[in-house]
């Protein structure tokens, strides 16, 4: 097909145009490559000189072909030993075309226009870009060396992209500067040194002028890393400015008159300088060994809060990192100085105030007392009240945790309204982490014992605290595991449900018995929260109104399966005696017996029963029964009695009193133990024994284990005594009920009633009350009374639970809870001056005078 007019027209005119440039502009189409070789093989003899007429394609190729280097030919313009398409030798129009296309196309795509240059051109630039080279390289090494104003042409082709010199102007610069200051390091050290033996001797200059610039100039050298090193590592340096300033007449800073700026600046500059050098390990020990420190507590008294802030700093360093600084500020008094800093406005300043009581209070009962005396507590809970600084209220919470352990503390922060105070910091406050909240249950924790002690107290009502605490009991961190918060609850619940009950109720309206119960589920070898939750539960299911309902609850959301499982495991004999106290209380509700029986529950007890014996007659002489029988901090007496009044309850139903009848364990326990001396133990074996004889079986087991004869001394020692009426009604009931036994002779029947009106008649009433009959039930007097548990009355729960081992040694109201310890002899001495006037499962010593708390046990702040 033949090709249209203006097709032709258009290709021929682009060949004139085509032929006109050539001539016109010889250098335009020589390639970038062509001009490179021509200029690196110019100065060969062997190679001719480029012409400088124009040519051909074809002639060029010929013209690179004198070269031996160059002379092959692929073919594609000389068209040797091929038979190319004609296009391939040039003479077809379409391949023009495409080859402007292309060289417009290259040309756009780097971003500039093709000139034409001569010769002298390309030269001249050549020469420029030689000449400048070093220009550039210095620019980007030196530019401090470069004339300002001096224009370096840019050899890049494009300005996004950075030249070779550009990408090693950066790190050029910062090899420069390092060898500089390896230098000027050098320097500086050499320096130091040199001129340190001057420094001590113009420190020690008459002249209080000399020896305040000195100061100055030491303060500047301990700015530098090489000079400050130097100043460390000499020890006398350091030693005789402290002696400088101390021996100074302006260190008094009950005399401000006296202190003028210049003064003020010596004493800036030597607190500078030991803050700079308590930076570092070896500047704290030069500080340490120099006696720095009680030169730096005399600084905390003076106005300018510059010189207070490097002073206080440079003790906080101290105090933490430095060993034998602690005892050295509170030595010196740093206690008595730092508290009135907690008046400071400056957030920041008041923060490392409350760090630095923190650390000199912990394991510290003297500094507890020495912040007490300073009005510590109050200044502390006017920081919980009033700021919103996060770092301030987590310190100063944490000195309140550690104080807080002292029973002179607790009632200052009572009676200043701490409790107030730090339940609405909790319940108000935002905070960002929950540290500063699980401090202030700590805080709680450590004060509910002393809630429920101080008659001031105890009738409170504490619905805020109960509001607060009870959900924090479902709480878990991220990864499922006990939270702190979780155990600070369970211990405040443990002590604010003790006697109390207001405190009781509300805690069963809060859904606490819930809750309680899932902890424990969801925890079951972490006795630092199964104790206390254990122990929260025996309080609510006893001595108040809604008790019964509380029972009913435990069963109706699985407690019972739960208490099974947990009296099933390997626990501590504290926890074992919390768990048995709870199943007492339950155990008198009816419906609960059978289940109980069928989880095992009653031959669990007997188990228990027999195993506490065994520990107590191992511990015990021929003829008498010790008393001082402890494991893991637990009395075996106060199991013994715990595990008798759960079966006790077990026992009122028939099938749980035959598997009790059956273990012959049981009796084997019983006839010793009612000779026992502490009277809560014999109470709590002759009314099991009571209960036994309400059948057949258990009259004649007991008659046939010989515990007539007990039983009979036992009426008599109580009338002898004038003893409890509880125990002489249970003995009473049991003779009674063996002598009505059937099969028992007439003569038998009535030799037992005549002994037991002869006994009655020299006791008078006294074991009947005012009645002459015996009562139609006494199950009141096995009432549960509850009390504190030792295990949270202070302290956090990690340092007294399975991680760390360690039981607190702390007062117990009602005895069954004190662990035994070098107050326990005191203890002792309340206990048994004290009468007992009613019995309780849930205590020992119950309506004892409490004993003061020495506070000598570990502190609740690690």
């Amino acid at each position: 097909m033949a090709r249209p007019e203006y097709w032709t027209q258009s290709i021929a005119a682009f060949q004139r145009q085509q032929q006109q440039n050539i001539y016109a502009e010889p250098y335009q189409y020589t390639t970038r490559i062509s001009r490179t070789r021509y200029e690196a093989l110019g100065s060969h003899s062997h190679v001719n000189s480029y012409p400088t007429h124009p040519v051909h394609s074809l002639e060029e190729v010929k013209f690179w072909q004198q070269n031996q280097y160059f002379g092959l030919d692929s073919g594609i313009q000389s068209g040797s030993s091929t038979h190319a398409a004609p296009s391939v030798y040039g003479d077809d129009p379409v391949r023009a075309v495409f080859e402007e296309m292309m060289e417009t196309e290259y040309a756009a795509s780097y971003e500039f226009q093709q000139h034409g240059y001569t010769p002298d051109q390309m030269e001249d630039i050549g020469n420029q870009y030689f000449t400048t080279r070093g220009q550039r390289v210095r620019a980007a090494m030196f530019p401090e060396t470069m004339d300002e104003g001096t224009e370096i042409p840019a050899t890049q082709l494009t300005e996004e992209e950075p030249t070779a010199v550009e990408k090693l102007a950066e790190p050029s610069q910062l090899l420069k500067h390092a060898v500089s200051n390896i230098v000027n390091y050098q320097s500086d050290a050499e320096n130091a040194v040199r001129i340190i033996p001057d420094l001590i001797r113009w420190l020690q200059d008459k002249d209080e002028e000399v020896v305040r610039k000195t100061a100055m100039f030491i303060h500047e050298l301990s700015k530098k890393d090489a000079s400050r090193f130097a100043l460390m590592r000499d020890a006398q340096v350091v030693s005789t400015l402290v002696k400088a300033m101390q021996n100074s007449s302006h260190l008094n800073p009950a005399d401000t008159s006296s202190i003028n700026d210049e003064k003020m600046q010596s004493l800036g500059a030597a607190a500078g300088t030991l803050y700079n050098l308590s930076a570092f390990p070896e500047g704290l020990s030069a500080i340490f060994k120099s006696y720095g420190i009680p030169f730096l507590i005399k600084l905390l008294g003076f106005p300018a809060e510059q010189v207070q802030k490097y002073a206080l700093v440079t003790l906080h360093n101290l105090i933490e990192h430095q060993e034998g600084a602690k005892a050295e500020v509170f030595r010196h008094g740093g206690i008595q100085a730092m508290v009135p800093l907690l008046r400071k406005q400056s957030h920041r300043l008041v923060t490392v105030v409350c760090d630095c009581l923190k650390y000199l209070t912990l394991g510290n009962q003297e500094a507890k007392v020495i912040i007490l005396a300073a009005n510590g507590p109050y200044e502390l809970l006017q920081i919980m009240k009033m700021s919103t600084y996060e770092k301030l209220l987590y310190t100063a919470s944490s000195v309140l945790k550690a104080i807080s352990v002292e029973p002179h503390n607790k009632k200052e922060i009572l009676r200043h309204k701490g409790l107030d105070i730090l339940v609405n910091c909790a319940q108000m406050r935002s905070f960002e982490t929950s540290r500063v909240i699980t401090n202030i249950l700590y805080i709680l924790r450590n004060l509910s014992d002393m809630l429920i002690n101080d008659p001031d107290f105890k009738d409170s009502s504490f619905d805020g605290i109960l509001e607060l605490i009870v959900p924090l009991l479902d709480k878990q961190d991220a990864a499922g595991r006990l939270h702190s918060q979780v155990l600070c609850a369970a211990g405040i619940l443990s002590n604010l449900t003790c006697n109390n009950q207001s405190n009781k109720m509300k805690v069963i309206h809060l859904d606490g018995i819930p809750l309680l119960l899932r902890a424990c589920q969801r925890h079951p070898s972490r006795e630092e929260i199964t104790e206390p939750a254990m122990c929260t539960l025996r309080h609510i299911t006893s001595r108040h109104p809604e008790c019964e309902q509380a029972r009913h609850l435990v069963h109706n959301f699985g407690g019972l399966q739960i208490i099974a499982g947990l009296l099933n495991q390997q626990n501590p004999w504290t926890l074992i005696k919390a768990i048995v106290g709870l199943i007492k209380n339950v155990a008198v509700e009816r419906t609960n017996r059978s289940p109980l029986r069928q989880l095992g529950v009653v031959n669990k007890m007997i188990e228990l029963l027999y195993q506490a014996y065994s520990f107590i007659r191992e511990a015990s002489g021929s003829g008498h029964f010790s008393t001082d029988v402890s494991l893991d901090n637990v009395r075996m007496h106060d199991v013994a009695e715990a595990c008798l009044s759960a079966l006790y309850e077990l026992a009122k139903d028939p099938n749980n009193r035959a598997i009790i009848r059956s273990d012959t364990r049981v009796i084997t326990v019983l006839v010793p133990l009612l000779a026992h001396p502490i009277e809560n133990v014999v109470r709590s074996a002759v009314s099991v024994m009571s209960e036994l004889s309400s059948d057949r079986e258990g009259c004649q087991l007991i008659e046939l284990s010989g515990a007539v004869p007990g039983l009979t001394n036992l009426l008599h020692r109580q009338n002898a005594h004038n003893g409890s009426d509880s125990i002489g009604t249970y003995a009473v009931n049991t003779l009674y009920n063996l002598g009505e036994m059937e099969g028992k002779s007439v003569d038998y029947r009535n030799g037992l009633h005549i002994e037991l009106m002869d006994v009655l008649a020299q006791g008078g009433n006294v074991m009947w009350g005012s009645g002459s009959e015996m009562p139609a039930d006494y199950d009141y007097l096995l009432s549960s009374n509850d009390y504190p548990h030792q295990y949270h009355s202070s302290g956090p729960p990690s340092v007294h639970g399975s991680v760390y081992g360690t039981n607190l040694s702390v007062y117990d109201p009602d005895g069954m809870d004190v662990s035994h310890t070098p107050n326990q002899q005191v203890w002792e001495q309340y206990a048994s001056a004290t009468p007992i006037n009613s019995y309780d499962i849930s205590h020992s010593y119950h309506g004892a005078t409490p004993l003061p708390d020495s506070g000598s046990w570990k502190d609740s702040d690690v």
